[in-house]
């Protein structure tokens, strides 16, 4: 028994066939509940492996590209790939004009601002050793100004509004975000400066 190809095999199936499990279970459980469960896609991997094993066994080449167009992963992957990739230029360094932050007891936040009109929340808790509870959480949305006001549009839904004080600029939420909340908070300027009270939308420009 050729070991090594055995292991090829065992290890190539195992991340195409966690992909497509965990796919189907989170198309069932949105089909039944309408809620969404991420599925656990794991690309290029199993693929990869698989034709390790192929190339084993001496297989014509047009056989090495079935591990790649049968893996869900990375079927999914490629897919997501202009999404994802749109996504980290339109909040990354280079389009980055302003940075926003703030700490309320444990916890801490920054809003950064970009020129694709486009901001990214993060949010992290600082716990105490033992203490049980999220650690840190993402957010992405549009901004916009209303006369001095800087309204963040989350995705999904909501709208956070900062007014701009002597201290900062003050949060005002249009409903409870729960665990993401910065109802009542003072952020303020960091990095390039952000409109002050009497400043124009174009001064992010």
């Amino acid at each position: 028994m050729d070991i090594r190809a055995t292991v090829l095999l065992v290890a190539g199936l195992l991340f195409p066939i966690l992909s497509a499990v965990t796919g189907a279970v989170s198309v069932a459980v949105s089909w039944r509940t309408g809620r969404h469960v991420f599925p656990i896609f794991v690309p290029f991997i199993g693929p990869t492996l698989l034709v390790g094993w192929l190339l084993r066994r001496g297989v014509p080449v047009w056989a090495l590209l079935m591990p790649w167009v049968t893996d869900i992963g990375t079927l999914a992957f490629l897919l997501a790939a202009p999404r994802l990739a749109r996504e980290w230029w339109e909040t990354s360094l280079l389009t980055r004009v302003a940075i926003l932050a703030g700490k309320h007891g444990s916890a801490e936040a920054t809003v950064s601002l970009h020129r694709s009109g486009r901001y990214f929340l993060r949010k992290e808790w600082q716990r105490s050793p033992g203490e049980f509870g999220i650690l840190g959480m993402g957010e992405l949305g549009d901004f916009e100004w209303q006369d001095t006001d800087l309204r963040l549009l989350r995705d999904g839904g909501g709208c956070r509004s900062l007014r701009p004080s002597d201290d900062g600029f003050c949060v005002d939420e249009d409903r409870d975000f729960g665990e993401a909340s910065l109802r009542g908070w003072i952020l303020n300027r960091k990095a390039k400066q952000v409109a002050p009270a009497d400043a124009r939308k174009d001064a992010l420009g």
